[in-house]
């Protein structure tokens, strides 16, 4: 049987993919990959990006976000850097609200919401 910290991640990795989703994307999850992304999500769109998301739980507060997850964003950078791919870091610390970075290959955008990722 899962762990408590293991079904945490998984329903926060589906709420992602669920909200994305809805947004005429098929989205799948990467169950139990230990991969650089937990999910994948492909749009339905020609003219939207492949989204490539990496989600993360956290009891305490992240004030260095490159520093805290300095491994996962280093695989992230080292990937190609397409038009029309993009590559996401969603972080939900207990008690707080979610937020949403783009990870480049010079920088991290924090994304406002989940409406305003999507091109």
């Amino acid at each position: 049987m899962p762990n408590f910290n293991y079904r945490n991640g998984r329903t926060y990795e589906y709420s992602i993919l669920k909200r994305i989703g809805a947004q005429r994307y098929v989205c799948l999850r990467s169950a139990g990959s230990h991969g650089i992304f937990d999910g994948t999500c492909i749009p339905l769109d020609q003219n939207k990006p492949i989204i490539f998301i990496q989600a993360k739980r956290s009891k305490i507060g992240v004030s260095n976000i490159e520093g805290y997850f300095k491994e996962d964003i280093e695989k992230i950078r080292q990937l190609p850097n397409l038009p029309h791919i993009i590559y996401y870091l969603f972080l939900k610390v207990d008690g707080e609200d979610e937020q949403i970075f783009k990870i480049n290959k010079e920088s991290i955008e924090k994304v406002e919401n989940i409406y305003t990722l999507i091109p």
